[in-house]
């Protein structure tokens, strides 16, 4: 089950396990984007079944032994009928164990003192405090495609590089708590909505903003990487802050509070 969790060279040890000793593999809802298989670099033995409500998007990337062409609510709840028919007693294969020994997060990030992305990752995917997620994927916010699902939350991201405003745009129209990931550009793409719809948020919107140094290039390989831009935002962010009562945070003890804080805003 494709949960938002970066896939391939972007995916983690247990999810690429997953992947790699599945006998049957179940992808709903999505497209198989570039961003998320780094570069279409994920590696399958089982069977594929591929699930959308849109026909046109099943097959595009890796051609699936079973395509589904359905309601995905209603396809699974036939499925679970299907498969509680035919599994009646619980089978241990030693899968949770294996998974759990692998799942122990990033461990080769050099030491730091200043708040990298990865530690906002961390801290975030630490939180039970919102329904959903919302991430504008960029060069800043990257590191969440490893964002471990762990919960059941719902998870949504942006499939082009060329548009933001999932983050901030979903945060205002979701109806439960949730929490926008965005950059620099994406903030200030939105501002003028966040500005009319800032009293009407129940979540919280962070700003991974290295002042638009970097970049996510898909032009020199399949595989996304980071590259340094020639040119930076210059825009009077505290002034942006004070607009938004927002707060700017620079370490991981500042943004653990900020998250549990009244405010909205988090830079």
């Amino acid at each position: 089950l494709f949960a938002g969790e970066g896939l391939g060279s972007f995916g983690t040890e247990a999810s690429n396990y997953i992947l790699e000793n599945a006998d049957v593999i179940l992808a709903i809802g999505t497209r198989f984007t570039q961003l998320s298989t780094a570069g279409w670099s994920l590696k399958y033995k089982g069977i594929l079944v591929h699930n959308n409500v849109d026909g046109e998007d099943i097959g595009k990337v890796y051609m699936p032994h079973v395509p589904v062409v359905a309601d995905t609510g209603l396809f699974l709840k036939e499925l679970l009928t299907q498969l509680k028919t035919k599994i009646k007693d619980k089978i241990n294969r030693g899968t949770a164990e294996a998974l759990s020994k692998m799942n122990k997060g990033i461990s080769n990030i050099r030491k730091h003192d200043s708040l990298w992305p990865i530690d906002i990752v961390d801290i975030v995917g630490k939180t039970s405090n919102f329904e959903k997620y919302f991430i504008d994927l960029s060069a800043t916010t990257f590191d969440f495609v490893r964002l471990p699902i762990k919960s059941k939350k719902s998870w949504y991201t942006n499939e082009s590089l060329l548009e933001r405003g999932i983050a901030i745009g979903g945060v205002i129209g979701s109806e439960s708590k949730a929490l926008g990931v965005t950059d620099l550009e994406g903030f200030i793409n939105s501002i003028s909505l966040l500005h009319y719809k800032l009293n009407n948020i129940k979540g919280k919107i962070i700003i991974i903003n290295d002042n638009g140094r970097n970049y996510l290039d898909t032009s020199k390989s399949d595989v996304p990487t980071l590259s340094k831009s020639q040119v930076e935002i210059n825009i009077d962010i505290d002034k942006l802050m004070k607009e938004t009562d927002g707060i700017t945070v620079s370490s991981v003890q500042e943004l653990e509070k900020a998250l549990v804080s009244d405010k909205k805003v988090i830079n």
